[in-house]
């Protein structure tokens, strides 16, 4: 601090003489400037004038003696300078040599407190290593320990307590994993237990081995298959079985483990357990635990060839059945057809001798006949005429059944047709007692069809509704309904009952006609007239194949006919036709 000082002191006294320095040159400057101008201005100027310059330069002579006096003073200031250095100087000589005794001392201390020092810096470090170590190794020591209690699969063991260090960092790493862990191998365990359940009580029979051939696990429905128990299963090797070395089903268990591919293949075989069985075989490869292992699955196909076979059976018992079948049917074929020329021929014969017997009836009218002679005509005349309606019936039925009838479709006036049925059934049922209407709204309708066919259809059902009909009325009826014509064919007759739907368009199929039990009393007079209406409803019963006609004929025409009745009341027949051109109708036969 006093070197400080001291240069510090020198400092500001060169500072001084630099200033002092400055200062001198700077008066003495000035003296000589003011000295040549006073001269000057002496020179140039008049008396007066001179007396001021004079007093001006007396001041400033004043002005110049102070500044020597100032300067005098600095001289003054530099000598008691030069002194206080001095003093200076030997103040620090003292001070130097106090310095050198104080230092002297304190090396002879130094250089004690160096031997004592390196003893103490080494207590000192031990101490702080002995306690850093401590304070390192127990977390250390806590965290291996925690490492190893995972290591055992451990995860419920204590996490160390984690500060804000290194290893507290580590150690709350060591609990986040160790939580993952344990919640990772929960799942793990809920789903290898899931998995055994799904394997040990699938229906479908699993079975898994090692590579060298030894079953590991076996399900129920394995063991089921082949007749044996879990526990005998388990105790098998593939290798060693001796229906898989018979099927060649061991060479695919080997090839699907060195080449890690599946295998499939279906087997007919005797289990070791004695049980026969067909079975498709899926071998799957896997890895278990770093090892390979065979996946085996089973389906049992026992009862699919079972039934396979009793299908084949049944099947070649069938074509021999349709074989037979076909034979019956050439037969059935062939007789239908000699029927139907058996029935041409015979009515091509029969119609000789019958329109003879209608000449010969014709001509008795005319003998004059008694009463008796009369009514005898009558009922031959009826005879004759239900014997060829029969005939009719037969030769029409028998050309449907052949197949020889094939449609010819044109279009038909409606209108046409109702006026063919006015003509050919209006008698006939006013004959018997019974109103015969006709209800065709829409005159100008024209359907597309076979006109002999539909002839055929609307003769059959209106004359079975005449017949069955004991009083009331028959209405035919045509009416357009989207792009077709419905008829349909009323009666109030004595209907049909639910069961007898079905069979009343078989052949030869009747219902019989009940006597009429509601009719009004006949007086006398008409009696003879009733006799004769009986015995001709009884001469026209024929043989059932009005309706067979119908359905046959409809067929042929793509058309179903539908009824409706109800028992004692009534009944209604129907069919639809497509619509045709009007422009091209055809015109009907005036006779049935």
């Amino acid at each position: 601090a006093l070197s400080t000082r001291l240069n510090q002191a020198e400092a500001q006294d060169l500072l001084v003489d630099k200033d002092f320095a400055k200062f001198e040159a700077r008066a003495s400057l000035i003296t000589n400037q003011i000295e040549r101008w006073i001269s000057e201005k002496t020179r140039s100027c008049a008396g007066d004038r001179r007396q001021a310059i004079h007093a001006e330069f007396a001041q400033l002579q004043g002005a110049v003696a102070k500044l020597q006096d100032a300067g005098a003073e600095m001289d003054a200031y530099h000598l008691s300078t030069d002194t206080l250095e001095t003093r200076m100087v030997h103040d620090l000589g003292e001070l130097r040599d106090g310095l050198h005794e104080y230092a002297d001392h304190v090396h002879e201390r130094l250089r004690v407190f160096s031997l004592a020092l390196p003893l103490l810096i080494m207590s000192i470090v031990m101490l702080v290593a002995v306690l850093l170590v401590r304070s390192i190794l127990r977390p250390l020591n806590q965290l291996v320990e925690y490492t190893q209690a995972l290591k055992r699969d451990e995860y419920s063991a204590s996490v160390p307590s984690g500060g804000e260090d290194e290893l507290g960092v580590l150690a709350t790493a060591l609990g986040d994993m160790s939580s993952h862990l344990l919640n990772a191998n929960l799942q793990l365990t809920e789903q290898i237990q899931f998995n055994q359940t799904i394997l040990l009580n699938s229906p479908l029979p699993i079975g898994v081995y090692e590579a060298g051939g030894q079953c590991i696990l076996a399900n129920e429905a394995y063991a089921n298959l082949v007749g044996a128990t879990r526990e005998e299963l388990l105790t098998q090797n593939f290798n060693t079985i001796a229906a898989w070395q018979k099927t060649g089903l061991i060479d695919d268990c080997r090839t699907a483990l060195k080449h890690q591919i599946p295998k499939y293949r279906e087997i007919n075989t005797m289990t070791s357990f004695g049980k026969e069985v067909w079975l498709e075989c899926r071998l799957l490869p896997t890895q278990l635990n770093g090892h390979a292992h065979l996946l085996t699955q089973f389906v049992d196909l026992t009862e699919r060839k079972r039934l396979e076979n009793e299908l084949r059976h049944t099947i070649k018992q069938q074509h021999a059945r349709e074989e037979e079948l076909r034979a019956a049917n050439q037969k059935v074929e062939e007789a239908t057809r000699a029927k139907s020329r058996f029935l041409a021929a015979a009515g091509h014969d029969l119609r000789q001798p019958l329109a003879a017997a209608n000449l010969l009836v014709g001509t008795l009218k005319f003998t004059k006949p008694s009463a008796n002679q009369s009514e005898i005509i009558e009922n031959l005349e009826g005879a004759m005429s239900n014997f060829d309606g029969l005939l009719n019936a037969l030769l029409d039925i028998s050309k449907l059944e052949s197949g020889v009838i094939e449609p010819e479709y044109d279009p038909v006036a409606v209108a046409d047709i109702a006026l063919w049925l006015k003509q050919s059934f209006a008698p006939m049922a006013e004959g018997r007692g019974l109103a015969f209407k006709l209800h065709f709204p829409m005159e100008n309708l024209v359907v597309f069809s076979d006109i002999h066919l539909l002839k055929q259809v609307l003769s059959n059902l209106v004359f079975n509704a005449i017949k069955y009909t004991p009083q009331g009325a028959i209405m035919v009826a045509a009416r357009r309904r989207g792009s077709d014509v419905l008829f349909q064919v009323w009666d109030t007759g004595i209907g049909i009952e639910a069961d007898q739907f079905e069979r009343i368009f078989e052949g030869f199929y009747q219902i019989n006609t009940p006597q009429d039990a509601t009719a009004p009393p006949v007086p006398a007079a008409a009696r003879a007239e009733r006799r004769k209406q009986r015995r001709s409803n009884d001469s026209e019963s024929g043989l059932g194949l009005g309706l067979a006609i119908v359905k046959r004929s409809l067929a042929l025409l793509g058309v179903e006919i539908t009824c409706r009745s109800q028992f004692g009341r009534g009944s209604v027949f129907g069919f639809s036709l497509p619509l045709g051109d009007a422009g091209q109708a055809l015109q009907p036969a005036s006779t049935p």
